[in-house]
């Protein structure tokens, strides 16, 4: 069984999948993406010498059967197909909002950011039906995301350290451990949240080497938010004071990437370490997890 939704910025849903009236007869697209690969040749050199990879855009192909019961409703689903599939409804530029697709397979089910690109072309009608339309859609990501978002709270409270997730962790006066799992295929980027007791925390991925280390105190009440992902890298601050969230890479480090802390598939050990023995500052890291291919 294999079905793919399409849903766009005002929540209407395309489904092709076995049922009538969009019948999905074939798809391309779900593997792996491709790899562009860039390559340095010495002067004396045989052959060439990798120095970076990087991931093709994805493309989703489909096929399918556009099939009614009468003639009205045959109409009205080409209709809604050109409406649902218009640019507008597909992207945003002002916000830089855009539709996504859902694949389904027995697997499992996950979405990426996806803009409809070749439209359908109808074919000639056979009584109420068109066979094999085609059309594509365009996506932002390489990667497949899953459903759920996963979600960590790292503080202290009472004496003890809040955490959803497995056993041991390991108590200091400032340093607390503990596992978290990242169920996907492919290195998946977090995004961390940060309330500010005056205090300079920092996060460690041990199975990395990672880090995110406070070169500056985040003042009471002050929030701070992390996307380490490389597509979409930020760092911001509400200080509470007015101005609204502002730049806030002051804050951390330079000397450590942000955009290198992410979670390997598989078992992390994440350290949280805090400049004072209060340990007040509490950091929530959110992430989903990615697929190379599905």
């Amino acid at each position: 069984m294999q079905e793919l939704t399409y849903v766009n910025l005002v929540g209407e849903e395309l489904v092709f999948g076995g049922s009538r009236p969009l019948i999905l007869a074939g798809i391309k697209g779900t593997e792996a993406a491709g790899v562009s690969r860039k390559t340095l040749k010495g002067s004396m050199q045989d052959g060439d010498r990798t120095v970076s990879l990087k991931r093709d855009a994805r493309k989703v192909d489909i096929t399918f059967n556009l099939m009614s019961d009468n003639r009205t409703a045959f109409y009205r689903t080409r209709a809604r197909l050109s409406t649902a599939l218009s640019a507008g409804n597909g992207f945003d530029r002002k916000t830089g909002s855009r539709a996504k697709i859902i694949y389904r397979n027995d697997f499992g089910k996950w979405w990426t950011w996806a803009v409809p690109g070749k439209m359908p072309q109808w074919p000639k009608r056979i009584q109420d039906i068109h066979p094999n339309i085609k059309m594509s859609f365009d996506c932002d990501s390489a990667f497949w995301f899953s459903m759920d978002e996963n979600t960590a709270d790292f503080s202290v409270s009472n004496g003890g350290f809040r955490f959803p997730f497995q056993l041991p962790l390991r108590f200091g006066s400032r340093r607390l451990e503990t596992r978290v799992f990242n169920y996907g295929f492919a290195p998946a980027p977090v995004k961390i949240t940060a309330y500010g007791e005056g205090e300079r925390p920092t996060l460690l991925n041990r199975t990395t080497g990672a880090r995110i280390s406070f070169v500056e105190p985040l003042p009471h009440g002050a929030v701070l938010e992390i996307n380490t992902d490389p597509e979409d890298l930020y760092v911001m601050v509400d200080e509470h004071d007015g101005e609204g969230w502002k730049n806030a890479y002051g804050y951390l480090d330079a000397a450590t990437p942000i955009s290198e802390f992410n979670l390997l598939p598989g078992e992390n050990i994440i350290v949280y370490k805090s400049s004072d023995a209060s340990t007040k500052t509490t950091i929530t890291m959110t992430w989903i997890d990615l697929f190379e291919g599905v």
